[in-house]
């Protein structure tokens, strides 16, 4: 049975991650503060802050999987990016010294990103090969998969999802935009038009587990659905498949800047971004179209 260790291993993505590679036959360790986890999680217990990683973590281990990572979703200031850096790059960087010190037997590092690496790219459509942006979430981005890539200098292979909207009922961007709707209201960012590459769960975590077992899987790919659309696309078929009346609620550019800096820009700014990559890989998506991916998480 091989061993995954997991950083993040409590968020949205983790937990969901971590069932999944348990039904798989997957010994599943989660590298942690907290001294609780999901039934059957080994837990290691560890402190960034302090460089402090339990040897014993490292040492039987045959996969790393980098989920960790402060929020974005919140108020830019000066101290919270430093928390959304040094959480991703920081507890990176901490494995990789303490992988180069301790005999281990891991052979890939799986690392999140996001498709913020290409800032606002309006409607072209971004391949893995696009640029880097130039704004504050395209910086973590790029500091983020740097230190990922940087555990190939061990001999470990790396992979790097660039994630887009995760659509899930437990969390992310899908239960706030349905409360709204129970009140009769749809937000829509700005004009609407920005493009949001999303991706379902459950297609997600598959990635991961393909990432795991095709070996011939390197580098970065796109984890998003092959059908990008607009924000407001994206509003208006929640609302179609739960059924509600709504009225679209425009929120002016300016408002949503005031009210959120940084992070408001992000979310008027949009990636169109193509799937062609991991495709080509072989996978295959359960949910590539928005309408049958939102029913199966909101069931009538």
């Amino acid at each position: 049975m091989e061993r995954v260790l997991i950083t993040g291993g409590s968020g949205l993505i983790g937990r969901q991650l971590t069932a999944r590679l348990q039904k798989e036959g997957y010994e599943v360790c989660w590298l942690t503060r907290s001294k609780t986890a999901a039934p059957g999680v080994t837990v290691f217990t560890w402190n960034p802050e302090k460089k402090f990683i339990p040897a014993e973590a490292l040492t039987e281990t045959d996969h790393v999987i980098h989920l960790a990572g402060a929020s974005v979703a919140w108020l830019w200031t000066s101290g919270y990016k430093r928390k959304i850096l040094s959480s991703r790059i920081d507890t990176a960087q901490l494995i990789f010294d303490q992988m180069k010190i301790v005999p281990n037997k891991v052979k890939t590092f799986i690392s999140a990103s996001g498709i913020g690496y290409y800032g606002d790219g309006g409607d072209r459509w971004l391949d893995e090969k696009a640029p880097a942006g130039n704004d504050f979430l395209a910086e973590v981005c790029v500091k983020w998969e740097e230190a990922a890539n940087q555990f190939q200098q061990l001999n470990k292979r790396v992979v790097i999802f660039r994630t887009g909207i995760v659509l899930a009922k437990e969390g992310g961007t899908l239960p706030p935009l349905i409360l709204s709707m129970k009140f009769g209201i749809a937000p829509i960012f700005g004009n609407g038009r920005q493009f949001y590459s999303w991706i379902h769960i459950d297609d997600l975590c598959r990635m991961y587990l393909s990432a795991l077992k095709n070996e011939t899987m390197r580098g970065v790919y796109n984890a998003v659905a092959p059908n990008p659309v607009s924000f407001k696309e994206l509003v208006n078929e929640i609302g179609n498949v739960r059924g509600k009346k709504k009225i679209n609620f425009p929120l002016p550019e300016f408002l949503m800047r005031l009210m959120l800096g940084g992070f408001g820009d992000t979310l008027l700014g949009g990636q169109r971004c193509t799937s062609d990559k991991i495709q080509a890989e072989g996978f295959l998506w359960e949910h590539s179209d928005l309408r049958h991916a939102i029913e199966n998480l909101l069931p009538n």
